[in-house]
């Protein structure tokens, strides 16, 4: 009984699909991200104006990935349409860090 677990494992190991090494980095910036914000919470700018400003990260990481083709993205030309929410999230991020009401 041992022996066919044994067989039934190896069989299923081998026809797993190759993984690309590439992905096995995708949470580090995750990870860097929730170490980040742990520092900034009692920081001035917080835990919400650190996570808008990762969301600004990510869009404009995107859309250098995406103009240039890499990690395997097809290439995609910058326009307007593409920088229009990069930009909103820049504007909620500088209301959220230096708007401050007061109670």
């Amino acid at each position: 009984m041992a022996s066919l677990f044994c067989i039934q494992k190896d069989h299923a190991r081998a026809s797993r699909p190759e993984i690309k090494k590439q992905y096995w980095f995708g949470g580090v910036p995750g990870a860097l991200t929730v170490v980040f914000a742990s520092m900034t919470v009692q920081s001035y700018i917080g835990l919400t104006g650190t996570l808008a400003l990762a969301l600004i990260g990510q869009f404009l990481l995107s859309l250098i990935l995406e103009h240039f083709g890499l990690l395997n993205q097809p290439k995609t030309k910058v326009t307007i349409a593409n920088l229009l929410p990069t930009l909103l999230v820049a504007i909620g991020s500088i209301l959220i860090i230096y708007g401050k009401v007061e109670m």
